[in-house]
């Protein structure tokens, strides 16, 4: 789909409208709860304690952004004007987040990092659905992206709406159902182990327990600080003898893991803690597909393992990727067409469907080096 000639309607949300914004939101999503992103999705949205900053640092009982100092306005400006909106007569009709993300994954064995736009929170006032507000978000997101220089674009949500743009299911993971009585059965020697909720003194750790995973999206400091402080999200960590693991357990669902993650023995122990002390029966554990540590354990215990999607995700700059990747590919770069090539990088990243048929030979070499990329509930946008 080519948007290119098309005027760029869509612009950055103003930062003294930002609790106007939040309050249509929650409408437009029939949210309950009040400021319900703002609270739930800190990693994307500029939570109360910035908001708040407006009191002390500017001296104003004004609750916008507007007079923030330049050192607080930073961080609150940079993550407000993630988001965009269409107006009409001054008033918000309908907008979406274009937020900056950056995806780890492994090609042929190495770690590559893709600069990937993550499109969330896409919505039209009611009064306004079905005028193509949303649409024409859509289509203006792809080209600040493409002016962005993004290589990857990811979203959730209705497959067949935003097939129409170019995104699409690709990718896996896999959804695992562990059973306590598997777990006493498997383990019968395992004790009970002092965890802890970790803090900022474990972030380090936690990083490197985190690049376990084969791909996901790079967490600086900063990032890994909000998680923990996620109201939520519930983490444990354990370490005993030099070994070390963590798991969180996500919103109010108390058998539901995105993400386990170190030593098989400690991540165990982990996870017999949480389901004796909430006296679960069985958990839910998401991971990413390929052959860890980690998936070998998970396998070994569970009942059950069922392989989704990891969301849609579109190719923004295939000539950019081709770039990075085609040193594994010299002998292909020669023998194949622009079209057959995207369809191949499409292959490779792990698209479920294609209209483009490939030859058995460049199946299986996509199949060899596959992409197993993956975006951790956690991140998600």
């Amino acid at each position: 789909m080519d948007n290119t000639s098309r005027e760029i309607k869509l612009k950055k949300l103003p930062i003294e409208r930002y609790e106007e914004f939040l309050r249509i939101l929650d409408k437009a999503y029939e949210m309950k709860e009040d400021k319900w992103f703002m609270k739930n999705l800190p990693h994307i949205y500029a939570n109360d304690d910035l908001v708040n900053m407006s009191h002390v640092v500017g001296g104003s009982n004004s609750s916008d952004l507007s007079d923030l100092s330049d050192v607080g306005i930073g961080q609150a400006k940079e993550m407000i004007q993630w988001n965009y909106i269409n107006e009409e007569g001054g008033d918000i009709t309908s907008g979406l987040g274009i937020f900056p993300q950056q995806l780890r994954a492994k090609c042929a064995g190495k770690d590559i990092v893709f600069d990937l736009g993550g499109i969330g929170s896409v919505f039209a006032v009611k009064e306004h659905r079905g005028k193509g507000g949303m649409s024409s978000a859509l289509k203006d997101a792809i080209n600040i992206m493409t002016e962005d220089k993004y290589q990857l674009s990811w979203l959730s949500g209705d497959r067949y709406r935003y097939r129409n743009y170019g995104w699409d299911y690709a990718g896996s993971y896999y959804k695992f159902t562990v059973y306590m009585r598997d777990l006493e059965r498997y383990f019968t020697d395992i004790n009970e182990c002092d965890s802890v909720i970790p803090t900022d003194e474990q972030i380090s750790s936690l990083k490197k327990i985190y690049s376990m995973f084969e791909s996901g999206i790079v967490r600086d400091d900063e990032m890994w600080r909000t998680h923990l402080s996620r109201k939520n999200l519930n983490w444990s960590y354990v370490e005993k003898d030099d070994k070390k693991a963590y798991m969180v357990q996500y919103g109010n669902n108390a058998d539901f893991i995105p993400e386990i993650q170190g030593d098989a023995e400690c991540a165990v122990m982990l996870l017999m803690n949480h389901m004796r002390k909430e006296n679960l029966e069985k958990v839910i554990i998401l991971a990413p597909s390929g052959d860890t540590l980690m998936n070998k354990l998970l396998k070994h215990i569970s009942g059950d393992m069922v392989i989704n999607n990891c969301g849609s995700i579109k190719i923004m700059d295939y000539d950019c990727i081709w770039e990075m990747i085609k040193d594994n590919f010299n002998h292909v770069d020669k023998q194949i067409d622009k079209n057959m090539r995207n369809a191949f990088i499409r292959r490779i990243f792990g698209f479920w469907y294609d209209d483009i048929e490939l030859t058995d030979g460049l199946k299986q070499l996509a199949e060899r080096y596959k992409i197993n990329w993956w975006m951790s509930t956690l991140d998600m946008v």
